[in-house]
């Protein structure tokens, strides 16, 4: 997925983040973090410190890059904000099922913003938030958070479809359709087979912490 962002976008700088790029006041909520979906819950939390410092867009390794960011920009026109981010995927599906059907959530695997975004800085004060109070459940500094700042604060963040990045539900359905049109060489055939038309800008793999399919 990396290699195939390189490949589609080669006037952007594709960069790995690690732990280098923690900053020092979100260190207690990155600690803190013990327990299920460890990995995606450390990477909420490394994330915006990664985009604090340098902008730019992050994206989740589990998105298999179909389209690239060029056709974002000619899409969307001038994003009327300096953030963008997307409606969620499962998380949407799973409170639906519980009832919350109107509610809109908003997923934290898509974020593009320059780092003196006001809803970047929302985000940082969340997590210092939550952290303060000692809640440290799945979401807090995620999902949860984002979609409370959307809509508490929906002027300040652009928030893109979900049909566009989580396209196929649920997950089982995703990585199926991954593993056919890897087996396939990634070729436009297989894509439009197995995603649909339009095209998406990306698919969602649903991996969450598994290291293999």
């Amino acid at each position: 997925n990396i290699s195939r962002f390189r490949k589609l976008n080669p006037d952007f700088l594709v960069q790995i983040h690690g732990e280098e790029v923690l900053l020092p006041c979100l260190a207690p909520a990155y600690r803190a973090v013990t327990g299920k979906h460890f990995y995606s819950r450390k990477s909420d939390v490394l994330r915006i410190s990664a985009l604090l410092q340098y902008g730019g867009w992050y994206f989740d390794t589990d998105f298999l890059p179909i389209r690239p960011l060029s056709d974002i920009y000619r899409d969307q026109g001038n994003f009327p904000t300096d953030c963008f981010v997307t409606q969620g995927d499962w998380v949407a599906h799973r409170h639906a099922q519980a009832g919350e059907k109107s509610r809109k959530w908003i997923a934290n695997g898509v974020i593009g913003t320059t780092p003196d975004s006001p809803f970047l800085s929302c985000v940082l004060r969340g997590i210092l938030e939550s952290e303060r109070q000692g809640i440290r459940n799945w979401g807090i500094n995620g999902p949860i958070l984002f979609t409370e700042l959307v809509e508490k604060f929906p002027g300040i963040v652009h928030v893109n479809a979900m049909d566009n990045w989580y396209r196929l539900q649920p997950r089982q359905r995703s990585m199926d359709a991954y593993r056919k049109i890897r087996q396939q060489k990634f070729s436009v055939e297989s894509i439009l087979q197995c995603v649909g038309d339009p095209l998406p800008y990306a698919m969602h793999i649903g991996m969450q912490d598994e290291l293999e399919l």
